[in-house]
C-alpha cells in the first residue's frame, strides 16, 4: 500500500465515524440594512458615506455660487483645466465670467492621453449619484473616456440635488431601458490603495483629490 492509499484509507476511517448531520433550516434576513429611501433622507445618506470615504463635498445654494466654489477649487492650481462639456458646466460658465475665462484653455476632450495626464484638474458632470454607497456615476462615453476622471491628480465633479438616487440595485435595473449607455465608472472617493505594508496611499490608480460640488437648491 502506498503512501496516498494509506492517506485515503485514514479519511475513509475518520468520515465512518463522524455521524451525518441534517443541515438545520434557518430563514436568512437581509445582509445589509438600510435606513428608508425618500429625498429628505437620501442627501444626508450620500454626505455620510462620501465623505467617509475622503471625498470633498461641497454643497452650494444656487449655479452662481456653485460657479464660484469651481473657480476657488481651480485658481491656485498650475497648469491648464480639462474640462467636460456638459450642460450644468455651461450653466455654470455662463454664470461667472471668470470661471469661463479660466477654462478658456482646456483642450479638445479627444487629445492624446499624456496631456490628460499633464493637466491639473478634470472637472465632469456628473449622470447620477448613488446614496447608498456615496458613490459618483459617470458615462465614459460622455466624457472622452475615463481619462478625464482618472489621469488628473484632481477631479472635480458638479451634480444637482435632483440627480440622488438611493440604492444602487432599482438604479442599475433602470438602465436597461436607455440603449445610451455603453461603459460606465462609478467612482467611490479618491483613488487609494494599503497593498503595500497595508500603509494607506492615495492617488495610486487615479486622482489624489476628489470633490463634488452639489447644486442643492437656488
Amino acid at each position: 500500500m502506498n503512501a496516498r492509499e494509506q492517506i485515503l484509507k485514514r479519511l475513509r476511517r475518520c468520515r465512518q465515524a463522524v455521524p451525518d448531520m441534517p443541515c438545520p433550516s434557518k430563514e436568512f434576513g437581509p445582509l445589509f440594512f438600510h435606513p428608508e429611501d425618500n429625498a429628505e433622507s437620501r442627501l444626508d445618506w450620500f454626505r455620510e458615506k462620501f465623505i467617509a470615504l475622503r471625498g470633498e463635498l461641497y454643497e452650494e445654494q444656487g449655479e452662481r455660487q456653485a460657479a464660484q466654489r469651481i473657480l476657488e477649487l481651480i485658481s491656485g492650481l498650475p497648469g491648464f483645466v480639462q474640462v467636460q462639456k456638459h450642460p450644468l458646466l455651461e450653466r455654470l460658465q455662463s454664470e461667472l465670467p471668470a470661471l469661463r475665462e479660466r477654462l478658456a484653455g482646456s483642450r479638445a476632450l479627444d487629445c492624446a492621453s499624456p496631456e490628460y495626464a499633464q493637466c491639473a484638474c478634470g472637472i465632469s458632470g456628473a449622470d447620477s449619484l448613488l446614496a447608498q454607497s456615496g458613490s459618483i456615476v459617470l458615462r465614459s462615453s460622455a466624457a472622452g473616456g475615463r481619462r478625464l476622471s482618472v489621469l488628473p491628480p484632481f477631479h472635480i465633479v458638479v451634480a444637482a440635488s435632483s440627480q440622488l438616487n438611493g440604492f444602487v440595485a432599482p438604479w442599475f435595473a433602470g438602465l436597461q431601458q436607455d440603449n445610451s449607455w455603453s461603459l460606465a465608472s462609478i467612482i467611490s472617493g479618491p483613488s487609494r490603495t494599503a497593498d503595500i505594508e497595508k500603509i494607506l496611499v492615495f492617488g495610486a490608480h487615479g486622482p489624489k483629490r476628489l470633490a463634488l460640488v452639489l447644486v442643492t437648491g437656488s
